[in-house]
């Protein structure tokens, strides 16, 4: 006896058509997306090696002369400069030219140091770099802030350093914080805390071995608060005691150099942070 068999159900499931053209489209997108990207890292290395080619091809004899290549809209410009310092990588006193590539990262990440192009905005001075070197000579003042709590000594010695002077600020404690502590971070934390900090918050930065000082704020020297009487935003329309001369979008630096000095363990490397 022969066995009959059935015809195949041609029906479409509306469910699974509306999934599948969902996942084409999100293919074409993703498609399309790595090509741009391609597309544009290409251009960017182009034009890397075009001013490294340039620079290398007008550098002769003791180095006097440098050229930066700047590409515009329709014309090609070529500076020089051979009376002056030639235009190293740290564009000392030079204005760099519109259209001169300032920041690789990609080419970073992927490996390509011989590429990879980092440079100011704006020029530094001579003048400049020597006053810095010479305030950085100067010895380091003890903090002006209150210390609240100090942690025992951790046993990693790098230090993450931070500005956190907010009211309440527990939701952002556990982000920062906890995250570090829960993914093994065993070096010191360094913090400044309102003056006012919750218990609550307190007995947590205590129990994850965190150093905090108690930040006050306090009106600024009025010429520093040129231009910024009518912001909202409080670091930069408020100065802490002891630093009425640096608002605090300054200042926190400042407070952190002063604190790393005062730990003596925190001999490896440091970070500064932002803390929201």
């Amino acid at each position: 006896s022969s066995t009959s068999r059935k015809p195949p159900n041609l029906r479409w499931n509306p469910i699974k058509l509306v999934t599948s053209f969902a996942v084409l489209i999100s293919l074409v997108n993703l498609l399309y997306a790595t090509i741009l990207y391609r597309t544009r890292a290409s251009d960017g290395i182009h034009h890397v090696n075009r001013e490294h080619e340039t620079r290398s091809s007008n550098s002769r004899g003791n180095g006097s002369t440098a050229t930066i290549t700047s590409k515009n809209a329709n014309t090609q410009e070529t500076t020089s400069n051979t009376d002056e310092a030639p235009q190293h990588a740290k564009a000392i006193g030079v204005i760099l030219p519109d259209g001169t590539v300032t920041f690789t990262p990609e080419e970073f990440l992927a490996g390509r140091l011989e590429n990879y192009v980092n440079l100011p905005n704006h020029p530094a001075k001579p003048e400049t770099d020597d006053y810095v070197k010479y305030l950085m000579e100067q010895p380091v003042p003890p903090p002006t802030e209150i210390l609240m709590h100090e942690a025992p000594t951790p046993p990693g010695k790098n230090a993450i350093v931070g500005l956190a002077s907010y009211k309440e600020f527990m939701k952002g404690w556990r982000k920062l914080v906890g995250s570090l502590r829960m993914n093994g971070y065993d070096g010191h934390i360094i913090v400044g805390v309102n003056k006012d900090i919750p218990e609550n918050e307190r007995v947590y930065l205590d129990k994850m071995g965190v150093t905090y000082y108690a930040i006050e704020t306090s009106n600024c020297t009025e010429a520093i608060l040129d231009g910024a009487s009518s912001t909202s935003n409080g670091v930069r329309s408020v100065c802490s005691k002891g630093l009425e001369d640096l608002k605090l979008e300054w200042g926190r630096y400042e407070m952190a150099r002063r604190w790393l000095n005062a730990c003596e363990s925190c001999t490896g490397w440091s970070m500064v942070i932002d803390t929201r």
